[in-house]
């Protein structure tokens, strides 16, 4: 079987382990991290990703398509919905995010949100390809506020920017059972304290990338959009559900 990965940078580590074990021959194209935060922008660049598998092809730059597109995301802000494989099957985890596949399953990710709402999660992959906003960020930040736009007008700035630190009470670290570096446990625990919050940690599961890159993909864990058709809402468990793509066109273009 021939796949491509079209994933988050953050998961570089685990689908890098997991491709050594796998017989079927992948190409992944990684994404940088924090696109979650600008879902239409994410939306764009990955269907982006996507056309540019057939250009290549196209092109003759490539002398195959892949069975199957599969993408290293998940809902993501919804930034998947309205994405199309075209003529090749697309593979969506059905999960809100990324950290249900470092957690092993969408369930797992419901457990922890329901018996610790207000996480903050963090792992190995997060720490390596983001800027944490810690506090002494945040007081960087402050300062290049004055230098801007004066005293007042950086107090009142940077309160608004940090409204989003009352969503949380705690920073859940999530161990990776493929790679442990100490120094992320420090960096994790001194984020937590930056805020007043709680921290622990959590084993992580690579069960769902594991899957992926053998081609494991069942409807109860991943959408199979089919050729020619789009990923659209689904107001259930299910998260995701499939509409021929020249059906999702027309009621676009209606709603307009």
């Amino acid at each position: 079987m021939r796949l491509h990965i079209i994933a988050c940078r953050v998961l570089q580590r685990e689908f890098s382990a997991a491709l050594a074990h796998t017989p079927n021959m992948i190409d992944v194209s990684y994404l940088p991290q924090g696109l979650h935060n600008t879902p239409d922008e994410l939306r764009r660049l990955l269907q982006e990703e996507i056309d540019r598998i057939f250009e290549h092809y196209e092109k003759g730059r490539v002398s195959y398509l892949p069975d199957a597109i599969v993408l290293g995301y998940g809902l993501c802000s919804n930034a998947v919905l309205g994405l199309t494989g075209r003529s090749l099957p697309l593979i969506v985890p059905r999960t809100d995010d990324c950290m249900a596949l470092f957690l092993g399953s969408q369930q797992r990710y419901l457990d922890y949100f329901s018996s610790h709402s207000g996480t903050y999660w963090l792992n190995n992959g997060w720490i390596e390809a983001s800027r944490i906003p810690t506090r002494q960020m945040m007081e960087e930040r402050y300062e290049e506020m004055v230098e801007k736009y004066g005293e007042d007008n950086a107090d009142f700035l940077l309160e608004q920017e940090m409204l989003w630190t009352k969503n949380y009470k705690a920073c859940g670290f999530i161990d990776s059972p493929l790679f442990h570096n100490e120094a992320y446990i420090d960096v994790a625990k001194a984020f937590a304290a930056d805020f007043g919050w709680s921290f622990f940690r959590v084993d992580g599961d690579s069960r769902l990338i594991d899957r992926i890159c053998h081609g494991q993909f069942d409807d109860r864990d991943f959408l199979t959009c089919p050729p020619h058709h789009t990923v659209i809402a689904a107001y259930d468990g299910s998260k995701m559900a499939t509409q021929a793509a020249d059906t999702a066109a027309n009621t676009e273009k209606a709603a307009e």
